[in-house]
């Protein structure tokens, strides 16, 4: 029985630490300017468009996969510094990033 209430007590403590953050670099596709909105706007309204809408797939899988290809196709690929909280739990959550030279 100590040792089970050794065991819970220690868990509880472990489970109650300080706020951690870090910093982890990670590569964002990112289409910021106008023209490049309009061709992923144009793609993907074209790619969903010539889509099968007779066979057994869903539109809304067309749509995301329509989407992501012209995301990949004309926007920026670009490393970031990615800043995460953990608050309380087992968790992290993103909190804001940081583009440009660092």
């Amino acid at each position: 029985m100590r040792k089970l209430l050794l065991i819970s007590t220690l868990a509880l403590l472990v489970g109650c630490g300080e706020d951690e953050s870090r910093t982890v670099t990670e590569s964002r596709m990112f289409c910021d300017t106008q023209p490049v909105k309009q061709q992923v706007s144009v793609f993907t309204l074209q790619c969903i468009a010539n889509a099968n809408p007779k066979s057994d797939e869903e539109p809304e899988d067309w749509i995301r996969l329509c989407k992501q290809m012209a995301v990949d196709l004309f926007c920026e690929e670009e490393s970031v510094q990615v800043h995460y909280m953990q608050n309380g739990s087992s968790y992290f959550r993103e909190v804001g990033f940081t583009r440009g030279e660092f």
